[in-house]
């Protein structure tokens, strides 16, 4: 059976068939080759890319590590200075129990009248 689309195209369908599987397999093959130069082409922008965050992550790993550590050694000083105070605190209580009350009791006086307001 002759299939004959164009007036230059002549052929069987067969023909046609084999023509066009031809034509498919040589453009899947270039595609092939333009995808695998793309990647190619990409790699080493994607390493780089890939390289700068773990450096990234890296660096912020070690800013959170160091804050943290800073935020311990605060919290010592806190907790240190809080038992500092206390014990102070029980001292001048032992010591001077009159002007303690003196000053618990001008002091509960200032904050009744501030809270009124």
């Amino acid at each position: 059976m002759e299939v004959q689309k164009y007036p230059h195209q002549a052929g069987t369908a067969e023909e046609l068939g084999k023509t066009a599987a031809q034509t498919t397999d040589r453009l899947a093959a270039a595609a092939h080759d333009r995808v695998e130069r793309a990647a190619e082409v990409a790699r080493p922008a994607v390493e780089r890319v890939a390289t700068a965050a773990h450096e990234a992550v890296t660096k912020v790993a070690d800013v959170a590590t160091h804050a943290a550590e800073n935020l311990a050694g605060k919290a010592d000083y806190l907790k240190d200075a809080q038992s500092q105070f206390a014990e102070d605190c029980r001292l001048y209580l032992r010591d001077h129990p009159v002007k303690a009350l003196g000053i618990a009791a001008a002091a509960g006086f200032v904050l009744s009248r501030l809270l009124r307001l």
